[in-house]
């Protein structure tokens, strides 16, 4: 993860709403979220909150099955 987790999020929040990019919002945010998990990086609570609901966000938001079934 070249980015912090928080830069992540604002990054995202400028993709989805201003530009309503699902896929690049997407992709972001499970990149980050694999970064923490595969380095083990301890990120605050409320960080690593606000990525699973901007996920959750964006999946719905998407309405497409796939971002629930492979996490594309």
């Amino acid at each position: 993860m070249s980015e912090s987790p928080a830069a992540v999020i604002a990054s995202v929040y400028v993709a989805l709403y201003e530009d309503g990019d699902v896929r690049s919002s997407h992709r972001q945010i499970l990149a980050a979220l694999e970064s923490i998990r595969d380095r083990g990086v301890r990120v605050p609570s409320e960080v690593f909150a606000r990525l699973v609901n901007q996920l959750l966000v964006i999946s719905q938001y998407a309405s497409d099955e796939t971002y629930w079934e492979t996490g594309s």
